[in-house]
């Protein structure tokens, strides 16, 4: 019973979140993707989802934090190398971000 609803509690937060994050909201956005990570950590989405919410806000050090946290979670997914890339890149770092792109392509 508790899995269940700590399943779909994490659904809404998330639903939440995209709403959010669609309304350019990307404060409201990253708290709410905070809540779901607090649920379920294990998630890389919900790290990456919140590493474009910091980049939306020019927050690169913490989108690129999150970024690395999606790879951990899951080293097969895709948007975690692009988030932290496109991060890097914007920060003007362009051997990491050149790195984390081949990465994707590799996937």
């Amino acid at each position: 019973m508790i899995v269940i609803f700590a399943i779909s509690l994490c659904s809404i937060v998330l639903k939440l979140s995209i709403f959010f994050y669609s309304a350019h909201r990307y404060g409201q956005a990253i708290d709410l993707y905070t809540q779901a990570i607090e649920l379920n950590s294990q998630n890389a989405v919900y790290w990456a989802n919140r590493s474009l919410a910091h980049t939306k806000l020019e927050e690169y050090g913490s989108s690129i934090q999150d970024a690395t946290k999606a790879i951990e979670v899951d080293p097969k997914y895709s948007k975690g190398y692009y988030r932290r890339g496109a991060a890097y890149l914007a920060m003007g770092k362009f051997k990491e971000a050149l790195k984390d792109f081949q990465q994707v392509l590799g996937l």
